[in-house]
């Protein structure tokens, strides 16, 4: 067999695993989704509920933002690929492999971790953060978190996603009109 031949081997079985994951989750949810955005923390996310990480956990996360109206931003630290695939991945395959655009999705630089820049984006933007960290290390920095509503934490348990605060968000939208 050819040596490039045999690179191509685990790319193809990552994508395949990426296409029975979408469809288990119902959907392809790689249309631009409609609403506000929201930050997650993906290197946080995708350890909900499993020591292992997991990109199909954090893609029913991010289906249920979707289905909210939110439009995800995911941050990642740089060693994501290598924790998922046991390589680099660059944010174009990230973001293929989550079923979203590659705007929606951020790596940080080697050596720097994702937490001051996902922090820096949300509290510049106004935005929320879906974490179940609480960046006790970034308090003195970033005030926001301090912030009721700033930090949007979450489980997964028995295939299920439950974001408290997140529903909460939803009902006062909608009796806002």
């Amino acid at each position: 067999m050819h040596p490039d031949f045999l690179l191509l081997i685990p790319i193809l079985g990552l994508a395949v695993l990426v296409i029975l994951i979408r469809r288990a989750l119902g959907g392809w949810i790689a249309r631009p989704p409609k609403g506000r955005r929201i930050v997650v923390d993906g290197s946080n996310v995708m350890h909900w509920g499993t020591d292992a990480p997991s990109l199909g956990i954090l893609m029913r996360v991010l289906a249920e933002l979707v289905k909210a109206e939110f439009v995800p931003v995911v941050f990642f630290d740089a060693n994501v690929g290598y924790k998922v695939a046991g390589r680099h991945m660059d944010v174009a395959e990230l973001a293929l492999a989550l079923g979203v655009s590659h705007r929606q999705v951020r790596v940080s630089p080697s050596g720097t971790p994702a937490d001051p820049l996902l922090l820096d984006y949300a509290t510049r933007n106004g935005l929320r953060v879906v974490s179940n960290d609480r960046f006790r290390d970034w308090t003195v920095t970033f005030r926001k978190l301090g912030t009721k509503g700033f930090l949007i934490r979450g489980r997964y348990a028995e295939g299920h996603v439950d974001l408290p605060m997140l529903r909460e968000i939803v009902r006062k939208r909608a009796l806002a009109g």
